[in-house]
């Protein structure tokens, strides 16, 4: 049976995700100084800040004062990144790769949001034809930006009943599956596995 264009493209994405994925397993990860983790953080920040097209590059901190089972969490304000430092000390970097993915996914969507909102403004809410062509090329998916922003800085639940429905986490949490398919071959946590089909046709191409 021929294998079509799109197939083999996605073929190509896939194999260079597992490349990437590898450096974060066990068998890898384990044997890692603590300056080469670091080494390897930055490269996969590098990747995934330009597979999600970031212009404005987050920082990223470690911390011991997070939550308990909070691994990770963005601050849209200073646009930073902060990390559980237990993380660094497992045996694989499975979990920590994968919420810096769902972390950057959150400035991802910022970056959509301060884009959307600074054309509004410019343009008297997409009034020329030409914001509204810029407005595309900002938003070429025609993401939900406005409703992220909204959610990001006005109406966030960090925790308990409607943290899983809000906009942010949702779609955070379903690039995060997709994520984990792609680097390492399964669906990493239980509860977004639900997820993945609905939002799979959406992210598969990143």
């Amino acid at each position: 049976m021929s294998t079509s264009l799109w197939d083999q493209v996605i073929k190509i994405k896939q194999e260079k995700l597992r490349s990437v994925g590898d450096k974060f397993k066990k068998r890898n990860w384990g044997r890692l100084s603590t300056d080469e983790k670091s080494n390897q953080i930055n490269a996969f920040m590098d990747f995934m800040i330009k597979e999600l097209n970031i212009t404005n590059r987050p920082t990223l901190s470690f911390s011991t004062s997070l939550e308990k089972d909070v691994a990770g969490e963005y601050d849209p304000h200073r646009n930073k990144i902060i990390i559980a430092k237990p993380l660094l000390c497992k045996k694989s970097g499975k979990e920590l790769a994968l919420t810096i993915g769902h972390e950057l996914r959150h400035a991802y969507q910022r970056q959509l949001y301060r884009n959307s909102e600074g054309l509004k403004i410019a343009s008297g809410m997409y009034t020329t034809a030409e914001n509204r062509i810029l407005y595309y090329i900002n938003n070429p998916k025609g993401e939900p930006a406005t409703e992220w922003g909204r959610n990001m800085f006005i109406s966030y639940i960090s925790e308990g009943p409607g943290y899983w429905e809000q906009p942010i986490e949702e779609d955070a949490h379903a690039y995060e599956a997709i994520l984990s398919e792609m680097l390492f071959g399964q669906n990493y946590r239980k509860e977004i596995n639900k997820k993945l089909k609905k939002f799979r046709n959406k992210y598969l191409k990143f």
